[in-house]
């Protein structure tokens, strides 16, 4: 990769999409812009606009505080795959030489992205949202009322430090124990059926979301996670590998970069980022240039997919962005009708934690 392409330590706007790859999907400069290298910028209803690369996909200090390192080290090693995008630029047949190094160049863009991180952020605070949107009075005493009696006996166990086995057995037989015990049962009962207490559990989940939203521990973390996969030279799960490649080719230059790394589709017509459908996934998109995609096989029963297709499942798998080398009307419409910021938690998997959540213990 050219000198150019890595950010100096004086900097602090990291980019979380490769500039590699937003060099390949190049505009002509506007007029009175400074700077050589821009791309289109569409976001949602706005309306989008010609951006110098340098400030596209990227965010201040996203990977840290401290310096440049890891994004120096994306540099380093996504370097070794632009000999890969050149080759497929000029001989795209030639994809099924690469298919391992795409495969892990598919699993690094889908890792270091800030849709990755953001998305995990909203399954978080959805799923906390949820349960606590669901809290009752009735649904709490019921997840807890088990619980009571294990409870109740190990305070009054502590209550009881100093004496022996036989000491405790007689005490516990005592009637004035008995009493206590069913006293303070029916005082915790009353208290889980209370609304009261409902409110209570609210406000500490609601608060939970809100701190889940606006700590930098998942950010940290997500940081220590790219930090180890460089180091260790992480690669693509075999599991989750392409059975086979093939070029898809454009002839008019239709197709547009994401901002969530390499994309899957179902048959279904259902699309995600690389790290959110799993094994419900029969191919891969990964955008090489607006004129080249080269498309991973799970499945051999795998539909036949066009440039429109594959230019949707980049649009509605992005976050919040995706870049073009063009102004497009359509594109603009695209953007204003499947750019979501999608879950990387479904619906049903919310349903399915929160239900297990009010399962008796």
């Amino acid at each position: 990769m050219k000198a150019q392409d890595k950010i100096s330590k004086s900097k602090n706007n990291n980019h979380f999409v490769s500039r590699f790859q937003l060099r390949r999907f190049l505009c002509d400069p506007p007029k009175n812009k400074p700077g050589r290298y821009f791309v289109w910028v569409y976001s949602g209803d706005e309306e989008p606009q010609a951006k110098n690369i340098q400030n596209v996909g990227s965010a201040i200090k996203f990977y840290g505080e401290s310096d440049d390192d890891l994004e120096n080290a994306f540099s380093d090693r996504e370097s070794v795959y632009g000999g890969v995008f050149s080759a497929l630029e000029r001989l795209p047949d030639d994809v099924t030489k690469y298919a391992d190094q795409l495969s892990d160049l598919c699993w690094l863009f889908s890792f270091r992205t800030r849709a990755l991180r953001e998305k995990l952020k909203l399954g978080i605070t959805s799923t906390v949202d949820r349960v606590a949107g669901s809290v009752t009075a009735g649904r709490l005493h019921k997840r807890f009322s088990t619980q009571i009696d294990a409870r109740l006996l190990k305070i009054f166990d502590e209550k009881m430090i100093g004496l022996n086995r036989k000491q405790k057995a007689a005490m516990r037989r005592q009637p004035e124990f008995q009493k206590s015990l069913l006293v303070a049962k029916h005082q915790a009962n009353e208290f889980l059926r209370s609304e009261e207490f409902a409110s209570h559990f609210r406000r500490i989940l609601t608060s939970f979301g809100l701190a889940a939203r606006e700590t930098p521990a998942l950010d940290n973390e997500h940081n220590r996670v790219l930090t180890d996969m460089i180091a260790t030279g992480e690669r693509c799960p075999e599991k989750l590998r392409p059975k086979r490649w093939y070029p898809m080719v454009s002839p008019d230059g239709l197709f547009v970069l994401g901002d969530s790394g390499a994309i899957l589709a179902n048959n279904s017509g259902e699309f995600s980022p690389f790290i959110g459908m799993g094994s419900n996934a029969d191919c891969l998109f990964l955008p090489i240039n607006p004129h080249v995609t080269a498309v991973g096989i799970f499945s051999e029963n795998c539909r036949i997919w066009t440039e429109e297709d594959i230019v949707k499942g980049t649009v509605s798998s992005s976050f919040e962005n995706f870049f073009a080398n063009r102004y497009d009307q359509k594109l603009r419409t695209l953007a204003g009708v499947h750019l979501l910021r999608q879950n990387i938690v479904t619906d049903a998997q919310i349903d399915e934690i929160v239900n297990g959540f009010w399962q008796s213990k």
